[in-house]
């Protein structure tokens, strides 16, 4: 800059180059003047790729490599895929997460977002309980047309129970990516299962909200397949949940009359060792002509009740193996469309019920 201060004086000094000194001198003053807007537009430019560097980095961290593989691992295994991992991120939070609010965003609209998120999680929840309870339940009527109401509702906790959807959830890998957080305040007891962990009871509502968002996103057939698939396919022994043990033959003949059947009649098929210390006797129970069941045991009342609970067991869990399975598959749509009306409804009543929840915990505690 020295070097050309000196040549500009001395081009002025010179009395045959006074065009050239006039020239350069106003170059050299444009330059001093753009300089620092230029200087200026640069830092500005620096200043906002940063910033909108800082945004995406913000926002790829929301779902990072680790969270789509597991992710995408979590769809083979399941069977379920969504429009985008964004929703199925949702579908598997629990409403115990609670997002971290942005910095620059401490407004009454955070907490906004945050309520809808709440309040979308426990819909899919109440409409997944529901959804479930009605796959299942008629299932049970179609399988096994003349279970009690008792067995019936004992089945359909034993499908679709706190214990059994979060077994289920971890076959499936649903712990791997559910969103929660452990409390203490008693949000996450069962009141189904009081002894259930809370981590479990957590995968269990995150299984109901994992349905309910299927629903909404692929229909009535996708929540079907998925629950013959994963729910359904499970082996149940249904005897067990008839609870025959209060005077079967009282039973057995209230049964038979129902059906106008001649009363039961119990006969000694066949005994070995009665004076020895460890008898055996077969009874069989006869509706006139016909056996319908046979018990043994060390004495002969034990060896009739066994018949009486055999014959009760045949009738009641008389399974129906050619069933429609459109009638599975595809669900009635009024039905449906009925429970999705309610799903609003019922959101109330999660909340009821997790109100309920965490005061008989904390009564426990206390």
């Amino acid at each position: 800059m020295h070097r050309v201060s000196l040549l500009l004086r001395a081009a002025a000094s010179s009395s045959s180059l006074p065009s050239l000194a006039s020239s350069l001198t106003a170059s050299v003053s444009a330059w001093q003047i753009r300089r620092p807007s230029t200087r200026y537009v640069s830092v500005t430019v620096k200043r906002y790729s940063t910033a909108e560097t800082r945004e995406q980095s913000t926002t790829a961290l929301i779902l990072s490599a680790e969270t789509v593989a597991n992710l995408s691992a979590f769809e083979v295994r399941s069977g379920i895929l969504f429009s985008s991992h964004e929703k199925l991120l949702a579908a598997v939070t629990h409403k115990s997460y609670k997002p971290l609010k942005p910095a620059s965003s401490f407004s009454s609209t955070s907490n906004n977002v945050i309520d809808d998120t709440t309040e979308t999680v426990q819909k899919h929840v109440s409409l997944g309980q529901r959804l479930l309870a009605f796959h299942v339940t008629q299932f049970l009527l179609l399988s096994y047309p003349r279970l009690p109401a008792h067995a019936l509702d004992s089945l359909l906790l034993a499908y679709t129970g706190d214990r059994a959807l979060a077994h289920l959830g971890r076959n499936i890998g649903v712990e791997l990516i559910m969103r929660w957080k452990q409390s203490s305040h008693g949000e996450t007891a069962s009141l189904t299962d009081p002894k259930l962990p809370g981590q479990a009871v957590v995968i269990a509502r995150v299984i109901q909200s994992l349905v309910g968002a299927l629903y909404l996103e692929k229909g009535a057939s996708a929540v079907a397949f998925f629950i013959k698939t994963h729910i359904l396919s499970r082996s149940v022994d249904v005897a067990a949940h008839l609870q025959l043990s209060k005077n079967p033959k009282a039973t057995l003949r209230a049964v038979l009359k129902e059906f106008n059947r001649e009363l039961p009649v119990s006969r000694l098929l066949n005994e070995t060792g009665r004076l020895s210390t460890n008898p055996v006797f077969i009874v069989g129970v006869y509706s006139g002509i016909d056996q319908i069941g046979q018990g043994y045991g060390s004495s002969m009342a034990m060896a009739e009740t066994r018949a009486c609970k055999n014959a009760l067991e045949k009738h009641f869990v008389q399974h129906i193996k050619d069933i429609d399975e459109e009638k599975l598959l595809v669900a009635d749509e009024e039905a449906l469309s009925f429970l999705t009306s309610l799903s609003t409804v019922a959101s109330a009543n999660v909340e009821n019920t997790d109100d309920r929840e965490s005061d008989t915990k904390q009564q426990k505690n206390a």
